[in-house]
């Protein structure tokens, strides 16, 4: 959701249907939803390095964010977090 709101979108296709379905309120509780759950399992966090890093990546890679890469990104984040808890 963050991907869709911070980066501009490529073109008109997925990518900016999620982008003005995504309001700040939701992602407000989407993110203290994130913190909550943190509490029970800190290794979560390590999703906010990632959705960082990817976010920058698509931002300088290709300038903008679309629906191919907004699934990259959560498959890539879904990856990395599986790592992270396994470390």
């Amino acid at each position: 959701l963050w991907w869709s709101r911070c980066l501009p979108p490529l073109h008109v296709g997925l990518g900016t249907r999620f982008r003005l379905a995504v309001r700040p309120v939701g992602l407000g509780l989407w993110t203290a939803v994130l913190l909550l759950a943190a509490w029970w399992c800190p290794a979560l966090m390590g999703t906010l390095p990632l959705i960082g890093l990817w976010g920058w990546w698509v931002k300088t890679r290709i300038g903008g964010i679309s629906g191919d890469s907004h699934g990259a990104g959560i498959e890539l984040l879904e990856s990395g977090l599986l790592l992270v808890m396994l470390i």
